[in-house]
């Protein structure tokens, strides 16, 4: 049921994008910075990206500096069906709050340091520093794993296989049992290999 109401929001911001961009005043297109923010919005929404993206792409991610992301936000809004249910505009600040990054190359790209206990030479307990993928996703990422118009599938949705300790990483729901599978043989393998039981 999640994923048909999922399949709904997206359906419905593709025809309140569409229909506004290509419907603006009297049949006429948009063009312009106008043009190019509605189509950033919905590039921006699809976890993939077409090379018709591209332009509108290269726009939005063009607006640096101390204020890019309500410069961004001041971008996309330029798209007239931004504003047009509070839904969209929750859409919007998701957006530009870095949703870009939300991607399972980035996680597993990403080191965080976790403290294991260990012994030194002479048998006292002690704590080791170890980088590790983290199994937390970033804030940014939540917001937009849980927005109803993000344009993710069920099955495209981050999972964590096994634990940061044991060099866990993240794959996609769809992939999940298979990489599971694969992470399970070779903590196996390593035991073995080891002479652990």
């Amino acid at each position: 049921m999640k994923s048909f109401m999922r399949k709904v929001f997206w359906g419905v911001l593709l025809i309140i994008v569409w229909v506004t961009y290509t419907h603006a005043q009297e049949g006429e297109e948009f063009t312009g910075d106008v043009k190019l923010s509605c189509e950033a919005v919905l590039c921006l929404s699809s976890p993939t990206r077409p090379s018709e993206c591209m332009p509108s792409i290269a726009r939005y991610f063009s607006i640096n500096g101390k204020h890019a992301m309500d410069n961004r936000r001041n971008f996309l809004n330029l798209c007239p069906s931004s504003q047009s249910s509070p839904e969209m505009q929750n859409h919007i600040n998701v957006l530009v709050g870095g949703a870009e990054n939300c991607t399972i190359g980035n996680f597993n790209a990403q080191r965080v340091p976790i403290q294991i206990p260990t012994l030194d030479a002479e048998g006292n307990s002690t704590t080791t520093t170890i980088w590790v993928i983290g199994n937390q996703l970033p804030a940014n990422c939540v917001a937009f794993y849980a927005d109803p118009l993000s344009g993710v599938d069920d099955g495209d949705r981050p999972m964590y296989v096994g634990t940061p300790e044991q060099g866990g990483y993240w794959a996609t729901s769809k992939d999940y049992p298979a990489a599971f599978a694969d992470y399970t043989r070779q903590l196996e393998a390593q035991k073995n290999s080891l002479g652990w039981q």
